[in-house]
């Protein structure tokens, strides 16, 4: 053990210096922050529609605006299972 702790001292006493310099400087930054979706969601222009793909019928949600698709995920079940029509 001694041994070891001879070898690594250098490691040893930088390791914690480095996460104590980690976390005073993660602790003085400011803690507000803002993400630019929330801006783009509270928009009214976004439309929603459930379309049904053909071959398989699973429902789908697809949110748009204008003529730009921003998602599309297929509707769940409470059970998780995709929904069919």
């Amino acid at each position: 053990m001694l041994n070891f702790i001879k070898k690594n001292k250098f490691k040893i006493i930088i390791l914690p210096a480095v996460l104590l310099v980690g976390i005073f400087v993660g602790g003085c930054t400011n803690g507000e922050t803002k993400a630019d979706s929330q801006d783009i969601l509270d928009d009214a222009s976004f439309t929603s529609k459930i379309v049904v793909d053909k071959e398989t019928s699973v429902e789908y949600i697809v949110v748009k605006r204008g003529i730009n698709v921003y998602g599309i995920s297929p509707r769940l079940n409470s059970d998780g299972k995709p929904m069919t029509k």
